[in-house]
């Protein structure tokens, strides 16, 4: 019985001890007294960690033998830092096939690709999905997928493509999609909403 170091002049009941690990005594209350044996758990993992004995293992990645370690608690599966970054990378080079939405083709893509790939290029991707896109931007997004934008599609007028617009089928702007539009002339176009439509000419 005695006193903590440091402690003031007023008795307390326990008792300094000795780590088994690192020698430095610490104090005890008297209900630890009989089963203390290290000063912190540091002490205690190094103590126990020491005590157990490594078989060699072999790496899953370059099949050599080494002493493995522990690391947070956990044995070493890897040799190196390296040989753990190559096999990480191992599930992305495995290829996964898949079977396009637009043409239905068979792609390969990475097991380990984490968003989801529909289409096998960019232009069934394009195809697959409607167009949203300004009034100005509907004859390029046309001539993009080869449309032939040189007559109306109701009634063939064709001596001046250049006045050809486009017409809204559901009447609803906001539904840019290339299949809800018509090619008109400005005639059919008057005619469809019952007044004059400036297809972006004064």
């Amino acid at each position: 019985m005695g006193r903590p170091i440091g402690s003031k002049n007023v008795l307390r009941k326990g008792a300094t001890i000795i780590c088994h690990e690192c020698g430095k005594g610490f104090w005890v209350i008297p209900a630890r007294i009989g089963h203390a044996r290290f000063c912190s758990h540091k002490c205690n993992a190094t103590f126990h960690a020491g005590k157990i004995q490594f078989r060699k293992k072999t790496c899953p990645v370059c099949r050599e033998q080494f002493d493995p370690r522990i690391d947070g608690g956990k044995a070493q599966i890897y040799c190196s830092s390296d040989c753990q970054i190559k096999k990480g990378y191992e599930r992305f080079k495995t290829p996964k096939n898949k079977t396009c939405e637009q043409c239905g083709g068979e792609f390969s893509i990475n097991t380990g690709q984490t968003y989801q790939t529909r289409f096998c290029s960019r232009q069934c991707r394009i195809d697959a999905r409607p167009i949203s896109v300004c009034a100005n931007g509907f004859k390029r997004a046309y001539k993009r997928r080869g449309i032939p934008i040189d007559k109306c599609d109701w009634c063939g007028y064709s001596e001046h493509p250049e006045i050809l617009g486009f017409h809204h089928k559901d009447r609803n702007r906001k539904n840019n999609a290339l299949d809800n539009m018509a090619l008109v002339c400005p005639n059919c176009h008057a005619i469809e909403h019952g007044r004059f439509i400036n297809h972006g000419r004064s």
